[in-house]
């Protein structure tokens, strides 16, 4: 079956599979106990895994097209999701990051993978850019979950820990508009 596929479809297949299955892990990663930070990391080391294949296939940094960048915004939503989880103990945004971070990685899906990037793209200054547009869009993004979680009842934790989040994410979009 897979033999009277073309090299074209078999390319599509495994950009689908590569971006479904660190949705699936990331969404495990909602599950309750220890394995599903497991999932969760696991996920992010194959999604991480499939920005690197990009990477290589388009021959520089896989941010000059939708269907980069948008994978790219879920990666750094992960990562900050991550952080958060880790290193400040908010577990509470798992129910708003983690769901975000599977729906960006499907919505990356939508939009056809492009394997050539154009001269003016390959800058160092351009890729600054877009690096730090997409992180700072990850941390208004974790921001927003902060706040879903302020609401909830989530304290006055919650709140002080949203607004600096959401310094963080404007003062990385301002920069990346100056580089």
């Amino acid at each position: 079956m897979l033999s009277d596929l073309s090299p074209e479809e078999i390319q599509q297949l495994a950009t689908i599979f590569s971006l479904l299955l660190p949705a699936a892990l990331y969404a495990m990663g909602m599950m309750e106990g220890k394995s599903s930070h497991r999932y969760f990391l696991v996920g992010m080391v194959i999604h991480g895994l499939t920005i690197v294949h990009r990477a290589y296939t388009v021959g520089g940094v896989p941010l000059a097209e939708k269907h980069d960048n948008v994978s790219f915004l879920a990666f750094s939503l992960a990562l900050l999701y991550w952080h958060f989880l880790r290193k400040k103990g908010m577990g509470e945004i798992t129910i708003t990051a983690v769901p975000m971070v599977s729906i960006m990685l499907v919505v990356a899906l939508a939009f056809p993978t492009i394997n050539t990037v154009s001269p003016f793209m390959r800058t160092p200054w351009f890729y600054l850019h877009i690096f730090t547009f997409f992180l700072s869009y990850g941390f208004l993004g974790i921001s927003a979950c902060l706040g879903f979680v302020y609401v909830r009842g989530g304290g006055v934790d919650a709140e002080a820990m949203q607004y600096r989040t959401a310094a963080y994410g404007w003062t990385l979009y301002t920069f990346s508009l100056v580089a």
